[in-house]
């Protein structure tokens, strides 16, 4: 939240759920509860493949986020044998991608639809990787092409120490290359035409020198070092650290039940609702939850004791009308009879005064 007062009205529980919400798929398929993922409701439908990336990212498979879009609401619609899956017989529906459907680079390339083609793009082509610059007469030196396929980022190493940034453009087979050759001489720079071809996976062409003259340029790859660069450039994802469910899921829940104690209240006025009346300086034993004794010099071992000298110990007080977890106003200024009120319709069932009361009663 960038705003500081925004900030200080953000509950525990919006917190909760902004830290847990995209792991609720993988806890589903964890605990085996069939279900499927849409963008129904989603305001902007671009980002829905990008929120089940973020879910697979929280523990979810790919393989069970594939199935919660084709063959479960397949079955949840009773259409599992016309589609949902690729078996001999069903209906011929299923997209071709260049990757995973789910890998940030994937690209959607053909969308079949009752056995119709419908071509959404062509493979795209992947010039990454790491290549030996040769230009002129001059030494070779190493060629790094990353970043994005579409927006690939240029890296030549011209000294041992030293490598200038820059730029390559690829249109087909048609390949621009401009750098400058000294890293602190931003002024000269090296101009490179040519074209790219795929089966040798060579860049060649014409080229300018700072001085002008005109040179013959090629720059071949490496296939292993250019699986080496891949490698060390894959960033493993940071491990997800998710808090702990509370319960109730607000603030002051906790994680676990509290355990049970024994507990002996001592010396206190105890009010019984009973024959027996009100009883001075009495001592009252708690077992698992209940009232195990009633009576004086009362001892227990490991008990937790509490004084209740000077205090009244009553039974909890059993209230018919409450306004006990309901969200927002419910009084009818305006209204004598509200027959037509349904207090259950606004029940919040996790606010913590449930379980204040119940401790209580």
């Amino acid at each position: 939240m960038d705003d500081v007062y925004d900030a200080s009205r953000i509950s525990l529980e919006e917190l909760k759920h902004w830290e847990m919400a995209p792991a609720n798929a993988a806890m589903l398929a964890k605990a085996g509860v069939p279900f499927a993922l849409s963008a129904a409701d989603l305001k902007d439908k671009k980002k829905f493949l990008p929120n089940v990336r973020k879910a697979i990212q929280y523990g979810l498979s790919e393989e069970q986020a594939l199935r919660a879009l084709t063959a479960t609401p397949a079955e949840f619609i009773k259409a599992q044998d016309k589609v949902g899956s690729l078996k001999p017989g069903l209906t011929a529906n299923f997209l071709v991608c260049s990757s995973s459907l789910f890998a940030d680079d994937n690209v959607l390339l053909d969308n079949w639809v009752q056995g119709e083609r419908y071509q959404l793009s062509n493979v795209p082509a992947d010039y990454r990787g790491v290549y030996t610059l040769q230009v002129g007469t001059q030494p070779a030196v190493q060629m790094l092409v990353a970043g994005k396929p579409e927006a690939p980022e240029l890296k030549i190493a011209v000294a041992p120490k030293d490598t200038v940034r820059g730029a390559i453009s690829v249109q087909g087979e048609l390949a621009t290359i401009v750098y400058n050759p000294t890293p602190k001489d931003k002024t000269t720079t090296v101009r490179l035409s040519g074209y790219y071809t795929p089966t040798s996976r060579v860049f060649q062409g014409d080229g300018q020198l700072p001085d002008a003259s005109r040179v013959k340029w090629t720059a071949r790859r490496q296939e292993v070092a250019s699986q080496v660069a891949k490698r060390d450039s894959a960033k493993a994802p940071a491990p997800i650290q998710l808090g702990s469910i509370l319960y109730p899921f607000a603030a002051y829940g906790r994680i676990a039940v509290p355990p049970q104690e024994t507990v002996l209240i001592k010396n206190a006025t105890v009010w019984t609702s009973e024959a027996a009346g009100k009883l001075e300086n009495t001592d009252v034993l708690l077992v698992n939850g209940k009232i195990s004794k009633v009576g004086k010099s009362l001892a227990a071992k490991d008990a937790r004791v509490v004084d209740g000298t000077g205090k009244h110990l009553t039974p909890g007080i059993i209230d018919e009308h409450s306004h006990l977890a309901i969200v927002g106003g419910v009084n009818e200024g305006t209204q004598a009879v509200t027959s037509e009120v349904r207090i259950g319709d606004v029940l919040d069932p996790e606010d913590v005064d449930l379980y204040r009361d119940l401790a209580g009663a």
